[in-house]
């Protein structure tokens, strides 16, 4: 089945699109020129204290997600620093907020870096796909909390019951799942119709595709349930402190927060950057955050400045941080300091015993696609 439309096409509408953001922005600041000289004058009467605190939270936001993908990885049998992982967790995400196209280039880089650093294919893969997914299910959790705590006020008022059935696709999936484990002729008819599913079409082969490489690693690396549970934590973090990043922006401008509606527009206004219409969102996020603030009761002229200070310290000033982690992992690479599995790396092999990669008897590890042996090692760099 051949795409709806070319390469070229799609180009051609995000260039629109693009284009229809500044056109609306550049309406909007026309005629609330009286609020954007009042939000200009409140973000000059920063708090800096309270600006601390909102870097703070940004922060600590991102390093929950290095923290998600160096647990997913431990679980996997790979140890890796968290200032290793946090350096990478850094330069992909300027990587693919800057970038055309940059939720593949990051995705690409993070996934080559991993490697690098000793993770094998199918764990590399694998923590890739179930950290994107784990933090998608934990922004669905945060959109309903916040769905639920606005009560009947704002836009997600009558859509309570459908962001709770989103949540829940999640349980309801692993209870089908415990069910076929146990049921072999409804697990033989399971398995016909996603034959099928794969059959239909390029959609339907790259969906067969993609779940069947998540599944693959699951089974590979049969993480525990606490381990499961840890792993959710920190992808709610993840949220709940950039989440903390807007509050400590509404504070530090001594605006007052609508603590009611203040997830529901947080979480709708993420779900707006996911939208490829411009590089990190931008107009999308200023736009569609200012009007959900506005519509839970805040102000426009504060809603307005602290989505601006917000996307200051959550989206600019990560930029040149990430870029500069990106040029100095490239840098060692390219002067051969990180040839070889990255210093941090342990394979924690049969026994979890954290043996070092350079032991005698190459031994499987768990998710990895490789054993490790100096032998394989002395390989690996004759062919370098």
């Amino acid at each position: 089945m051949a795409p709806l439309l070319s390469p070229a096409w799609r180009g051609r509408l995000r260039a629109a699109s693009a284009l229809a953001v500044v056109g609306a922005a550049a309406g909007v600041a026309v005629s609330h020129s009286s609020d954007i000289s009042s939000a200009a004058h409140l973000l000059r009467h920063v708090d800096p204290y309270r600006l601390a605190a909102a870097i703070g939270a940004e922060v600590l936001s991102m390093m929950a997600f290095a923290r998600l993908q160096r647990w997913l990885l431990l679980s996997g049998g790979v140890k890796l620093g968290i200032w290793s992982m946090a350096e990478v967790t850094f330069a992909g995400n300027a990587l693919g907020t800057t970038l055309p196209g940059g939720v593949a280039w990051g995705a690409t880089w993070s996934f080559a870096q991993l490697r690098r650093r000793g993770a094998g294919r199918a764990l590399a893969v694998w923590a890739l796909l179930t950290a994107g997914a784990l933090s998608t299910f934990a922004l669905f959790v945060v959109i309903v909390a916040g769905a639920f705590v606005a009560g009947r006020r704002g836009p997600l008022a009558s859509l309570r019951p459908v962001a709770g059935g989103l949540a829940a696709i999640p349980v309801a999936a692993s209870l089908f799942a415990l069910v076929l484990s146990r049921r072999p002729r409804l697990r033989e008819v399971a398995q016909r119709g996603w034959q099928a599913v794969g059959r239909a079409g390029q959609p339907g082969r790259v969906l067969v595709a993609g779940l069947g490489r998540l599944w693959d690693g699951v089974r590979t690396v049969r993480p525990r349930a606490p381990e499961w549970a840890k792993a959710v934590f920190f992808a709610l973090a993840n949220w709940l402190f950039d989440a903390g990043c807007l509050v400590a922006s509404a504070w530090a401008l001594q605006a007052a927060v609508p603590w009611r509606g203040l997830l529901a527009a947080y979480g709708l206004t993420q779900v707006a950057v996911s939208l490829p219409v411009t590089p990190g969102g931008l107009g999308v996020v200023e736009a569609s955050l200012t009007a959900l603030l506005v519509a839970y009761g805040m102000p426009v002229a504060a809603a307005l400045a602290t989505t601006l200070l917000y996307r200051a310290v959550s989206f600019w000033a990560l930029q040149p941080v990430g870029w500069g982690a990106w040029a100095g992992i490239e840098l060692a690479g390219r002067l051969g300091a990180r040839r070889r599995p990255h210093p941090w790396a342990v394979h924690r092999h049969a026994g979890g015993q954290g043996a070092p990669a350079s032991s005698a008897e190459p031994s499987p590890c768990p998710g990895c696609d490789e054993t490790s042996s100096p032998r394989r090692e002395e390989e690996t760099a004759a062919s370098r």
